[in-house]
């Protein structure tokens, strides 16, 4: 069977599927103007929770997709190899907030490597590294975080196949500003759950105490992009180009 073939079932695949249009049908109900207002308080009141249980389930469906197919023993190998690295080069840079190496591994394999390889990497860099740094709720929220961004540079290296420096740096300040946007949605969260309503106030005490954290990320994964990009580029394709295969059928010689 060829590396990465589906092994049998599509249960992963309907989860996601079904997980996507549930949590696009609870954000439209939420911020919908014609949902009786009791209705839209209650939805947008549990927002935060909500968020948590979508990331869960659809960190589960992800994984479950992974497990679904037939993974080779050298993509075992660098799943848990990169996700080991990504996190360990996490751990020298916590003493400058928000300034780490991971957002730039993550996105180089999901780049080289495609987005499943790239979200199970992010996947482990947010779940590994919090086991040595102070682990809280907004851990869930890190896992999700960096396990998407490897699925959308996954995705770009899909329908850009010569991807690379530039498609890096481009990837590593977009994906600096969504992450810093996801990671504060749990501070709106427990806004939302004391009591506030989703205003404009509520969404700039938010963020704005934010924004100083998410332009040091941004700032930090140019600057990792630069330095480390074309190496990691380098090596990444590499050991694709001499350890992926497939099998192809014999060739057929015509003798008449």
């Amino acid at each position: 069977m060829r590396s990465g073939e589906p092994k049998s079932g599509y249960f992963g695949d309907i989860l996601l599927f079904s997980l996507i249009i549930a949590m696009a049908a609870y954000l439209f109900f939420s911020f919908f103007p014609g949902t009786p207002s009791w209705i839209r308080k209650g939805l947008v009141e549990k927002l935060g929770l909500t968020l948590i249980g979508f990331m869960v389930l659809f960190l589960f469906s992800i994984t479950l997709q992974f497990e679904n197919r037939s993974i080779s023993s050298w993509e075992l190998a660098l799943v848990g190899v990169m996700g080991s690295f990504s996190a360990a080069s996490r751990i020298p840079f916590v003493v400058i907030p928000s300034v780490q190496p991971c957002t730039v591994i993550i996105l180089a394999v999901g780049l080289v490597f495609g987005w499943r390889m790239g979200f199970m990497v992010g996947a482990i860099t947010g779940l590994a590294s919090n086991f040595f740094l102070p682990m809280g709720p907004w851990a869930i929220w890190q896992i999700f975080a960096w396990g998407t961004g490897g699925m959308v540079a996954g995705l770009a290296g899909r329908f850009y196949p010569k991807a690379g420096m530039v498609t890096l740096v481009v990837l590593a300040v977009f994906w600096g500003v969504i992450y810093g946007l996801i990671l504060d949605l749990y501070t709106l969260g427990i806004f939302l759950a004391a009591g506030d309503s989703l205003t404009l106030a509520v969404i700039g005490k938010t963020y704005l105490p934010a924004l100083p954290f998410n332009l040091l990320h941004v700032g930090g994964n140019v600057i990792f992009a630069l330095l480390l990009g074309p190496s990691l580029l380098w090596v990444l394709q590499r050991f694709k180009k001499r350890y992926e295969w497939e099998v192809v059928p014999p060739l057929v010689v015509d003798k008449t």
